[in-house]
């Protein structure tokens, strides 16, 4: 959103937010953004915006199958522990997504990257409006973070 708000200030933050929120679902969102995104004469900025919208797109998957799986706890054999596991003994295409991964890893992978391209996308505003108001003296521009892969969260800021 604050990049949205970034690249439409020209109309007012106010007035961007209320366009920003008449859009009810995260897709249309990052559309709306991919078509703002795509005006720009910056193509660092073009560029990054496109990177952040591709991988909300691939957060927005993982992020579904591991909320909509079903789960269950079978006992692991000759002890009493029990493991979270996505149960895909039904055919449900989400669990079989998840096969063999680790449920709790995935949860924070995915939080930790959402936070990482949160930072981002904060960053990236900050610049632009810089540039709205004129300060003469810029911010650089950030550098894209290293999301964390499915080996564990590697969250650092």
């Amino acid at each position: 959103m604050q990049v949205f708000y970034g690249i439409a200030s020209g109309i007012g933050v106010y007035m961007s937010g209320e366009m920003w929120n008449a859009l009810a679902n995260d897709r249309a969102k990052r559309e709306v953004l991919k078509a703002a995104a795509a005006c720009f004469k910056n193509r660092k900025a073009a560029a990054d915006i496109k990177w952040i919208l591709e991988r909300c797109q691939e957060l927005e998957d993982d992020r579904n199958n591991a909320i909509h799986a079903p789960l269950w706890a079978p006992y692991v054999k000759d002890t009493d522990a029990r493991e979270v596991q996505a149960n895909s003994s039904t055919g449900n295409r989400r669990a079989s997504r998840l096969e063999g991964k680790n449920i709790l890893k995935e949860y924070r992978r995915l939080r930790d990257a959402a936070i990482l391209l949160g930072d981002f996308c904060y960053a990236i505003a900050a610049v632009l409006f810089e540039d709205e108001i004129g300060f003469s003296e810029h911010s650089p521009w950030p550098d894209r973070p290293r999301l964390p892969d499915r080996g564990g969260p590697k969250i650092s800021r």
